[in-house]
């Protein structure tokens, strides 16, 4: 771990120089702890996502990050479990968890690095206030940036990730950095949300957000209903060109996809320049595509008459 952290940081850092973050001035304090164990008397105060990865930053950057994510509780279940299942590989389930672990010790070290930046950006003891900078802000802004695995996250945490992929796929990621280097001058977040995305307060973020992937959810069920009509219509001998009817519905799913922010998703981290490139070559190949798939229509239905 010690071994990848430059390369983590230095990935991490550029990231955020390109989001408007501020260097940090000082030094980030890191405690590595022999496991999630340590955390066990930390109270209920704490966010729901420290039961699910375990790490901490405390008093603006000082980070707490466990070695293992292998606590006793889990060990003493598996070897109960071994008990009454002797094909039950113990060492080897062990082992695993641990390879996990320092996967988990990457992901959440990047996480913990974007809060300390944060905090530091914001001053001490601004940065706490959740009034001027909420929950949804620092957690959704660290599980963003850092590229923290979704599937890993408590439902929170997702839901909070949510909001800022939301705001880069349907704004663009442009509007993103201008958000982040709005608020990493100090300014409130509910301001700079107002002025950038139109968007008044938190609960209205949240509303258009879960509106947004339910439209997102409904169009891409309307797709696969279309393209399963078009195969079952092929089959039953109906003398619809199917492979360029389908090349045609490929070309509109790529249409759509690049404008609601396809790219901003997959490549948004990376700058607006990558994600305009994304763009490009995503409506070209739609263009390819649904010229191909057009042309195969003609010509089939020319052959049939």
């Amino acid at each position: 771990f010690l071994a990848e952290m430059p390369g983590q940081r230095e990935i991490l850092e550029r990231r955020l120089d390109l989001f408007g973050y501020p260097p940090t001035r000082g030094l980030v304090y890191c405690r590595l702890v022999a496991s999630v164990d340590a955390f066990a008397g930390l109270g209920s105060a704490f966010s729901d996502k420290m039961s699910q990865v375990g790490g901490v930053t405390y008093y603006c950057r000082y980070l707490v990050l466990p070695l293992s994510y292998v606590g006793e509780k889990q060990v003493t279940e598996l070897r109960r479990q071994a008990a009454g299942n002797p094909s039950l590989d113990v060492p080897g389930t062990i082992r695993r968890w641990q390879r996990e672990s320092f996967a988990n010790l990457v992901n959440t070290f990047r996480h913990e690095m974007v809060h300390a930046r944060t905090n530091s950006s914001l001053g001490v003891p601004i940065y706490s206030d959740r009034s001027r900078f909420p929950t949804w802000f620092h957690e959704g802004s660290a599980t963003y940036l850092a590229a923290d695995p979704h599937a890993g996250l408590s439902a929170r945490y997702r839901e909070y990730q949510n909001l800022f992929f939301y705001l880069a796929q349907r704004h663009g990621v442009g509007r993103l950095q201008d958000f982040f280097s709005e608020v990493m001058t100090g300014r409130e977040v509910r301001s700079v949300l107002s002025e950038v995305y139109g968007i008044q307060t938190s609960d209205e973020l949240f509303a258009r957000s879960a509106k947004w992937y339910r439209a997102r959810e409904a169009v891409k069920s309307v797709f696969w209903i279309a393209a399963i009509l078009l195969v079952v219509a092929a089959v039953r001998g109906s003398g619809l060109p199917l492979l360029g009817s389908l090349q045609v519905l490929a070309a509109l799913a790529t249409i759509l996809a690049v404008a609601t922010g396809f790219a901003d998703h997959i490549y948004g981290l990376r700058g607006q320049g990558v994600v305009l490139t994304a763009e490009v070559a995503a409506a070209a190949l739609a263009l390819v595509v649904g010229v191909a798939g057009a042309r195969r229509i003609v010509r089939q239905r020319r052959e049939q008459v």
